[in-house]
């Protein structure tokens, strides 16, 4: 919202409205990410394109700062909704296919652990990146953490079949 606003130059309610399909997408990104990932049976490759999507994200939303509003920030947030709010279902049934049944509480929670810790700790990092550097610095810091996982999830050895 603030950079929307005070950055890109679109008025509240606009800001608002964006920030609400942002949102959508995100609702309906988690159940369709999980569907594409049970239908092709490659969770890993979804997780990779939805790191390369939020990276892509982020990168369009710093160009958005020298356009000025306009309709193209809908697809940008759109974008970034639908992938930075909707893999963590994907993430959590490849963490599950990875581990034994006896093993599923602890790997999920592990796991969880560090998404929710990301949740607190970055948007104070985030602020204050873009408090000292700008958010154009911000938003492409964080396109560069989605390639970063799109490489370590990539490099990660094939998990073993596991029956639940």
């Amino acid at each position: 919202m603030v950079y929307l606003v005070s950055v890109v130059g679109h008025d509240l309610i606009t800001a608002g409205a964006l920030l609400s399909a942002s949102q959508v997408a995100g609702i309906l990104g988690r159940p369709a990410w999980g569907y594409l990932a049970d239908r092709t049976q490659a969770s890993r490759k979804v997780l990779i394109g939805l790191s390369l999507g939020m990276a892509l994200s982020c990168t369009l939303a710093a160009a958005l700062a020298p356009l000025g509003p306009s309709w193209l920030s809908l697809p940008v947030v759109i974008v970034f909704g639908a992938t930075a709010t909707g893999w963590n279902g994907v993430f959590l049934a490849e963490i599950m296919n990875a581990v034994t049944p006896a093993e599923v509480g602890a790997a999920t929670s592990g796991g969880l652990l560090f998404t929710y810790g990301g949740i607190v700790v970055g948007p104070t990092l985030f602020g204050a990146l873009a408090h000292s550097a700008g958010f154009v610095a911000a938003f492409l810091t964080l396109a560069l953490g989605g390639l970063i996982a799109a490489l370590l999830v990539s490099a990660m050895p094939r998990s073993r079949p596991v029956a639940h």
